[in-house]
């Protein structure tokens, strides 16, 4: 009778082990966040960067980062890298100025070529650029292109 009542004593303790919540990538039943974390509170931001800093207007992104949306755009997402992978400088913020004016994103040669509005349209023997992608790029280029 007293090896039946610990058998039953740890049965019912191992059931109720089991079925807790430890933050166990298993048994997370809160939900992850965008980082991995059970239970976290860090959230995409409208460019798509956890725990970013671009904040939804309802229609565009604002406060949009360079180092953190823009340029891996240019780099991880192979927009430019096809291309000018040879040249690393390209990807630099001071460089990627030159083919912008900041403030007037429709002048701004970067957007004139994503778009193909009257010079050869990039990135070369690829697929055109999606919208969002392109309207992400001319925010920031409204926002002033800030090195942030």
């Amino acid at each position: 009778m007293k090896y039946l009542s610990s058998l039953i004593l740890s049965l019912a303790l191992l059931m109720l082990w089991s079925c807790s919540d430890m933050g166990d990538p298993l048994s997370c039943s809160s939900g992850y966040d965008c980082t991995g974390k059970c239970g976290g509170d860090a959230t995409l931001d409208c460019a798509g960067i956890c725990d970013g800093d671009a904040i939804s207007n309802g229609t565009n992104c604002t406060n949009i980062s360079y180092a953190a949306t823009i340029q891996p755009l240019f780099i991880t997402d192979a927009l430019c890298t096809s291309c000018h992978m040879h040249d690393v400088s390209f990807f630099d913020h001071a460089n990627i100025l030159s083919k912008v004016i900041a403030g007037d994103s429709t002048n701004s040669t970067l957007i004139k070529r994503l778009k193909g509005q009257g010079l050869t349209q990039m990135p070369m023997g690829k697929d055109p650029v999606g919208s969002p992608i392109i309207t992400l790029i001319a925010t920031w280029i409204q926002e002033g292109a800030k090195a942030n």
